[in-house]
């Protein structure tokens, strides 16, 4: 997690209880709160309530929750990922406010699973993720930003592919998911595109949707 986030440039902030691994983590200048997820004094140590995102991965569900309420409370535009250990407590997250919750088991066993049945696919997904300086591509996530030419254009007219050389491999529209959207599909102001390219390409359609790179 700590890795993507990093190879991402996003910002970010661990809490932890262990006072060993909190040492490891700022041994290698990792931003890191000694404390206690569950605690909210710990989660405005963390400033909470200036965060985009917040990834719960406690070892038990019952924390999982508790924090996954404590955050939504606290920041109620929170994007909230929570990991959880058994299938039975996926309910009680997305009711304490989780927008997602992840099995670690279960995801495991579809991986496996994908491994025998689709292993081209599979090691095609793993090169894309892993990325690295000799990777020239990569898939990202942009939205259309309030005032973009594109907004009102229908796939077919706004051309991305010309404009940028970009794939569009979906599109994430309100409650809506496109994957391999129809050419008469008109973007709206809010709309996420799911990308394959380059970061060069990736910064052409950022400025089309009116996103600063």
């Amino acid at each position: 997690m700590i890795k993507e986030l990093q190879k991402a440039k996003v910002p970010f902030v661990v809490i932890e209880k262990n006072p060993e691994t909190v040492e490891e983590l700022f041994a290698q200048n990792i931003p890191v709160i000694h404390g206690d997820a569950t605690h909210d004094a710990d989660l405005e140590r963390a400033q909470i309530r200036r965060a985009k995102g917040v990834v719960s991965t406690l070892n038990n569900d019952a924390d999982n929750v508790f924090t996954v309420l404590s955050c939504r409370q606290l920041n109620p535009r929170l994007y909230i990922v929570s990991r959880s250990i058994e299938a039975s407590s996926e309910a009680k997250l997305m009711k304490a406010g989780a927008d997602v919750t992840v099995s670690p088991n279960e995801i495991g066993g579809q991986r496996m699973a994908a491994l025998v049945l689709k292993p081209a696919i599979i090691s095609f997904l793993e090169i894309v993720n892993r990325g690295g300086e000799d990777l020239t591509v990569t898939i990202q996530e942009v939205e259309v930003a309030a005032g973009s030419c594109l907004i009102g254009q229908t796939l077919r007219e706004a051309d991305i592919r010309s404009r940028t050389g970009l794939t569009l491999l979906g599109v994430f529209s309100g409650d809506k998911e496109y994957l391999n959207p129809p050419g008469d599909l008109v973007f709206r102001a809010g709309d996420r595109l799911l990308v394959f390219g380059t970061d060069e390409q990736v910064n052409k359609l950022l400025s089309l949707c009116g996103v600063s790179s």
